[in-house]
């Protein structure tokens, strides 16, 4: 697995993963951006909010040897708190309850990433950190449109 991350070439499915990535993220802004601008401010604090938990609760893979270590090695979890401690405050009284739930489930989903990064290759590495940051702002995103559109069936 290793090996086949050194490699710098992107393939179809990367292509495709890509493509797909950046229409999800434009028909979730279309979604969401007329209601409220203040996610574009959220969507990539929780992203790196999301990097900073899987470098604490993780280890480095074996094998992998670029910038990531250092980054695991240096993540302690007053870290995770600290963001806790001013993203969920914002979400919840700068945006609304709906932007709240959505980076509780978010961070939640996240934590299945994590476990399912170090059961596959064995922790992390600085290339899964930047999945994690991408993944996860979409993944925000999508559960956000998911949870206005059903808030707004509620309140009707």
């Amino acid at each position: 697995m290793m090996e086949i991350m050194k490699d710098s070439r992107l393939g179809s499915f990367g292509a495709i993963g890509l493509i797909l990535l950046f229409l999800t993220i434009w028909s979730c802004y279309t979604v969401i951006l007329p209601e409220n601008l203040l996610i574009l401010i959220l969507m990539p604090v929780i992203g790196r909010y999301c990097a900073i938990q899987t470098c604490c609760f993780s280890t480095y893979a074996e094998g992998g040897g670029g910038l990531g270590r250092r980054i695991v090695e240096m993540t302690k979890p007053w870290h995770v708190l600290l963001y806790l401690v001013l993203i969920l405050p914002f979400a919840w009284f700068a945006i609304g309850p709906v932007a709240f739930f959505a980076a509780l489930g978010t961070m939640v989903i996240n934590l299945g990433l994590m476990l399912y990064l170090q059961h596959k290759i064995g922790g992390i590495t600085g290339d899964t950190i930047g999945l994690t940051i991408e993944l996860t702002q979409t993944i925000f995103l999508v559960v956000l449109a998911v949870i206005q559109a059903n808030w707004i069936l509620l309140a009707a």
